[in-house]
């Protein structure tokens, strides 16, 4: 659709013309004209300008992209050059890789951040810097298993001596049919993800969080925010409806992580 300074009425912006200055410009930038100037200020949008001072600006109407026509615009469905629509595409998934780029022999990919156990040698146990990289394989001493409980119990040493073979030495045995969810022994905070060919993920629950056979319940212990210690891009948010307290899982906008003092995504 054409805007064109042919539309408005002549007679009406005649008025108090006469005493303007020659070369004095309107609130558009351009040289004054008794009729008024359309310039495309975006992409799709028009601002109309009357005089040095009177200016209205709104979206193009018969078109969504605005083209210059001299002292009037052409609203047209055909993009201008830098306006063209952005093609969304879906990201590749990254690259797992390990401290310098390689995988340690043994190591497993990571699905969050931490300490995470080994689901096939109960001797040795893997410290995951950030989600889909590779372990960084650590092993406990001779006849040590690895028994991880908590932050503030295991995170310096998360390995106690085996009495019991049976009790004390934990794995997962995954059979290669379909996708499965496979409980680590008697723990709520790890979990197996067993998917085909016998191949297993291990996942761990959040501080917080315990695993219920299907999923990681974050338990709020009052309103507020809480980290996702796993997956620093995500939180907890805490809050009650009605009389009852519940929990959200939140997620930061992409490239942006939970700051737990300053309790933002930053």
């Amino acid at each position: 659709m054409r805007f064109s300074t042919a539309i408005f009425s002549t007679s009406c912006v005649l008025l108090g013309f006469a005493q303007l200055s020659l070369g004095q410009l309107n609130a558009c930038g351009r040289p004054i004209d008794p009729l008024p100037t359309l310039v495309c200020t975006g992409c799709n949008t028009v601002k109309i300008c009357i005089g040095p001072t009177s200016a209205t600006e709104g979206l193009c109407v018969g078109g969504p992209y605005c083209h210059q026509n001299g002292n009037g615009v052409d609203c047209t469905d055909e993009a201008p050059p830098g306006c063209e629509p952005d093609i969304v595409t879906e990201p590749p998934p990254p690259e797992p890789e390990g401290e310098d780029g390689d995988p340690e022999e043994g190591s497993i990919l990571c699905t969050g951040v931490g300490i995470f156990p080994d689901p096939t040698d109960c001797n040795v146990y893997h410290y995951c810097p950030a989600r889909n990289r590779f372990s960084w394989v650590q092993v406990c001493p001779p006849d040590y298993a690895f028994a991880y409980t908590s932050p503030a119990v295991s995170d310096r040493f998360p390995c106690k001596q085996i009495k019991t073979e049976a009790k004390d030495c934990v794995k997962i045995s995954c059979s290669s049919s379909g996708d499965t969810l496979k409980s680590y022994g008697t723990s709520k905070i790890f979990y197996g993800l067993c998917s085909g060919e016998g191949r297993v993920a291990m996942v761990k629950c959040s501080d917080g969080a315990t695993f219920n056979g299907t999923e990681c319940v974050f338990k709020c212990a009052k309103e507020g925010l809480y980290p996702n210690t796993v997956d620093p891009s995500q939180y907890y948010q805490c809050y009650f409806a009605g009389k009852t307290l519940v929990v959200r899982a939140k997620s930061c906008l992409e490239g942006r992580t939970f700051d737990t003092s300053l309790m933002v995504c930053t």
